[in-house]
């Protein structure tokens, strides 16, 4: 009964903090196809083909930072690649931060270094922008140095929650 009502608490606190966190943000669903990968980057394993994606600009100055997130088929990984500035789609180049959270084992690891090129169109998202468009690649991607991803993706903006 003890684990019950801990683990209870544990999805309610985590609930809230996702909320608070989704009520501040402007998501738009999609997936990502990858286009090409290095040599190197066979040592990520199930990060390939066709991918869950989500974009996240950052449009109002309450907004996190600009984001991709990309989500295996199975779960196995969900991927954080967030512009390091506040800027408003990531169009262009710059540096990202990347996370990677494996739920087969709870646990996540973060790197920083890489470099993302990407072409958005639109490249500035407004509240009214209803579909946005990714094209372009991350370097040590998974913090593996020569591991370079090309992808492109499609993302529909998520109805207003209420």
């Amino acid at each position: 009964m003890r684990f019950m009502l801990a683990g209870a608490v544990a999805a309610a606190t985590a609930l809230g903090f996702a909320t608070g966190a989704r009520a501040e943000a402007r998501l738009y669903d999609g997936s990502i196809v990858i286009t090409s990968a290095t040599p190197k980057c066979n040592a990520i394993g199930d990060i390939k083909g066709s991918l869950r994606g989500i974009f996240r600009p950052r449009i109002l100055g309450s907004d996190p930072k600009s984001a991709i997130i990309l989500q295996t088929d199975d779960l196995s990984h969900i991927v954080l690649l967030r512009a390091t500035t506040n800027v408003n789609t990531m169009n262009g180049t710059g540096s990202y931060l990347g996370i990677d959270f494996d739920p087969t084992i709870g646990e996540s690891t973060q790197w920083s270094g890489g470099k993302y090129d990407f072409s958005i169109a639109p490249a500035v998202a407004t509240v009214a922008t209803t579909e946005i468009r990714v094209t372009g690649q991350v370097t040590k991607f998974g913090n593996i140095a020569g591991c370079v991803l090309s992808f492109r993706g499609a993302f529909l903006k998520r109805p207003e929650q209420k």
